[in-house]
């Protein structure tokens, strides 16, 4: 049964525990990338050093299944509006990164730019989604 919200009791908990393990990821990779330098003082250019560097990854690849799981449980519509979203992110995130090379093959360096990569492709996708829900709610 679905209440005023449209949702059904089983998507109601799928949606919770989608919620749960990303942010599980994400604050894992946030206290990891921010405190992990502090915390374990590595030379650069030694295996130590990479683990260290890489070791953040790991709270990511959580969020991925996350993710992926929560994608197999959606109905159609939240499908498709999480789709259309992923797709929009994905082709800002090439535009940015064509726009950086290029620029960057035309002498200019751009500080960061793997950082800007990154945050106009999850700021896309994150303004895609409400973006894409409200449309389909018509």
């Amino acid at each position: 049964m679905s209440d005023e919200t449209g949702m059904t009791s089983r998507e109601k908990r799928a949606a919770a525990r989608y919620v749960w393990e990303f942010s599980i990821g994400m604050v894992l990779f946030v206290l990891l990338f921010l405190m992990l330098p502090n915390w374990w003082v590595t030379e650069p250019g030694t295996w130590p050093h990479l683990v260290r560097t890489l070791l953040p990854i790991l709270p990511l690849l959580w969020a991925v299944i996350a993710l992926w799981r929560h994608v197999r449980n959606v109905d159609e519509m939240q499908g498709a509006v999480l789709v259309r979203s992923f797709a929009f992110g994905f082709a800002v995130t090439m535009l940015a990164t064509l726009v950086i090379a290029l620029l960057r093959g035309g002498g200019i360096e751009v500080p960061g730019g793997e950082w800007i990569i990154f945050i106009a492709g999850m700021t896309s996708w994150g303004i895609a989604i409400p973006v894409n829900t409200m449309k389909s709610d018509r």
